[in-house]
């Protein structure tokens, strides 16, 4: 039995009236001790604090036994550190060894990494993968500087006619005649010109000096976008037709009486030298229809001749004249609008004569091609003996066959105002079955509108796989060596 504990059977709380305290292990009491007097307090010794050496200043306390370690705990303690010393002395002894057991190569591959961060070697086909990426990225940049330099080139280019690869926007722009009104070329003419919609216009009557300011500003907005010059057109035929008060002074009916090629050549060159100090650079004349017995009057009054070959002649003569000038001429109306009883101005016309009458006339527009005419201007009546039931204007049998084969023009074909009422259709899809046939310049001498109208059909037809870029980029490329031959 554990002292101070009771015995198992000794009877507990209420059983014995005892309580267990009653069992707890009688001690002792303790002897009484004598004390002697107490010490009085002026005899205690009184001990100066400064007098004490701080152990922080002295370092005792680094030598100073701690009074809570025996000893044991301590040795324990140095006992396990020089256990592990041993060990990682041993442990680093192995690895020596087998590091120099192993090459160079093999060492590095067992030795294990520095940190547990360090990637393992990437297999090969991750190699591969780096490889073409890096490759492809490599080949992506490439691209992107090819690309920003052919935009430069482009942009320097002036994005009009100098750009060896015009745009379809462009090329469709560089077809298109608006008309200015009396008041002078719009805002928004001066807008499309700017960019490069519209290639040229046709001036109404007025003054000289409002034709040169109206030429200028025209030209000023084509420079400032960076586009073609333009191309500025007035009517200036002499006698019946003529929109500026100046040459030429001798009408069509009344050449052959004035001296014939002679006067039709000075008449030329005066009609020049007026027309291109006010800016005008191209005039649609002269007219080179043969004068019939029902020729409409206002197309015989516009006449040379009755005969194809003199009017061939006084024509070629006329164009020598002011082309060298320095304005081009344009022969009209092809193939031959003197045989119409009417005129294509004011109503739909069908010429009803056969194919040897039409090629008759046809021939009095060589001498002026051979001459070096830049333009002819293809008529919009309807001749069925050659172009079936559609006018010539849009018809590849009169375009192709008898103007560029046949006599060999390789000028630029302007077609007759296409706002007339023989054009027979609305400005947009007369735009698109003129440049179809292979007329280079669509013209609309009515109103402003027409010319957009026109130029937004065109680019549907080209959008929609009806017009092929082919055809766009021969009309452009004669349009551009016209242009480029009036700037020489």
């Amino acid at each position: 039995m554990i002292e101070g504990r009771p015995p198992d059977d000794a009877p507990r709380g209420d059983d014995s009236g005892l309580g267990d305290a009653d069992w707890r292990p009688k001690l002792p009491d303790p002897e009484p001790t004598e004390l002697g007097p107490p010490t009085p307090i002026e005899e205690i010794p009184v001990v100066d604090p400064s007098s004490i050496p701080d152990p922080l200043e002295t370092g005792e306390w680094k030598t100073a036994p701690d009074p809570f370690d025996t000893g044991v705990h301590r040795a324990a303690r140095e006992g396990q550190g020089d256990k592990k010393k041993r060990k990682g002395k041993k442990k680093r002894r192995e690895t020596d060894t087998r590091e120099r057991r192993l090459s160079g190569s093999e060492a590095a591959a067992t030795r294990p990494p520095a940190t547990s961060d360090v990637a393992a070697r990437p297999s090969d086909s991750q190699l591969k993968r780096r490889r073409l990426g890096a490759l492809l990225g490599g080949i992506f940049v490439v691209a992107i500087v090819v690309l920003l330099i052919v935009l430069l080139v482009r942009g320097c280019g002036g994005g009009g006619g100098s750009s060896s690869s015009p745009t379809v926007s462009e090329m469709i722009g560089q077809t298109i005649i608006g008309k200015v009104g009396d008041a002078g070329p719009s805002k928004g003419m001066i807008k499309r010109v700017e960019r490069g919609q519209i290639s040229g216009v046709l001036m109404g009557a007025g003054r000289p000096e409002d034709a040169d300011r109206y030429a200028a500003k025209l030209q000023k907005a084509a420079a400032r976008g960076g586009q073609p010059p333009v191309l500025v057109m007035i009517d200036q035929e002499g006698g019946y037709v003529k929109r500026l008060p100046g040459p030429p002074d001798i009408g069509p009916n009344d050449m052959e009486d004035a001296g014939g090629e002679d006067a039709a050549l000075t008449e030329g060159r005066k009609t020049g030298e007026f027309l291109k100090p006010l800016g005008v650079n191209v005039n649609l004349a002269p007219v080179v229809d043969v004068a019939h017995d029902d020729t409409a009057d206002t197309i015989a009054s516009r006449t040379y001749s009755s005969d194809p070959t003199t009017v061939g002649r006084y024509g070629a003569a006329f164009v020598e004249g002011m082309q060298g000038a320095g304005v081009a001429a344009t022969p009209k109306h092809f193939p031959a609008l003197g045989l119409a009883t009417e005129n294509t101005d004011f109503a739909p016309v069908t010429v009803d004569a056969n194919a040897s009458a039409v090629q008759a006339d046809v021939e009095a527009f060589r001498a002026p091609i051979k001459a070096g005419a830049r333009l002819v201007m293809v008529s919009s009546a309807v001749y069925p003996a050659v172009s079936g039931d559609e006018q010539a204007v849009y018809s590849t049998e009169v375009i192709d066959d008898l103007l560029r084969n046949q006599l060999g023009f390789k000028g630029v074909v302007i077609s007759d105002d296409l706002e007339a009422p023989a054009a027979g259709t609305t400005p947009g899809d007369a735009a698109f079955r003129a440049i179809r046939a292979g007329v280079d310049l669509v013209l609309f001498a009515g109103t402003n509108g027409a010319a957009v109208s026109a130029f937004d059909a065109l680019e549907k037809s080209f959008k929609k796989g009806r017009l092929d870029r082919s055809t766009l980029r021969r009309a452009y490329d004669r349009i551009q060596d016209l242009k480029n031959a009036l700037e020489g």
